[in-house]
């Protein structure tokens, strides 16, 4: 949701409820630890940049910027990504190609910028960066780590809404 603050996509599906314009916890493995210290966090909310990741799995301050301060378009956009991630993460699953792969990771990227959820989207960036070198073993670990980033980030969710 966060492609150029223009697009309001989401998981690669339109968000049809509403059209809304969008403007780094959990232990992982050696291939998305080492994939994570090497990326820069340069590219989060407003320019702005963070040393480090937040305590909370979302910036709610950039999550209530980009709903307008309205908690019921939040809800809507927070339950909106917990959807369409899981469904992304079972079409990860069984992504038989490196686009199909870069894609769906991109996708995850994207959803994860628009909500706040910063290093869901960093990890999700590394391995879409990483695609083409990683072996299938480190694939398989790759959806583990991010299932379980990914779930950390909904289990947030679920008790903010």
């Amino acid at each position: 949701m966060i492609y150029n603050d223009d697009v309001d996509i989401f998981c690669g599906q339109r968000a049809q409820s509403m059209v809304v314009r969008f403007l780094k916890g959990n232990i992982m493995n050696s291939v998305a630890s080492q994939a994570i210290s090497d990326q820069p966090l340069d590219h989060h909310s407003e320019g702005n940049e963070h040393p480090s990741y937040p305590s909370k799995p979302i910036d709610l301050v950039h999550l209530s910027r980009q709903t307008f301060g309205s908690k019921e378009l939040e809800n809507e956009v927070l339950g909106l990504f917990v959807s369409h991630s899981r469904q992304c993460l079972n079409r990860l699953k069984t992504a038989e190609t490196n686009q199909e792969w870069r894609d769906i990771l991109h996708t995850i990227k994207g959803s994860a910028r628009a909500i706040g959820a910063w290093k869901t989207a960093d990890l999700a960036e590394v391995f879409e960066q990483k695609s083409e070198q990683l072996t299938d073993e480190e694939k398989i670990a790759a959806v583990k780590d991010m299932s379980v980033e990914v779930e950390s980030t909904i289990s947030y969710i679920q008790g903010l809404i």
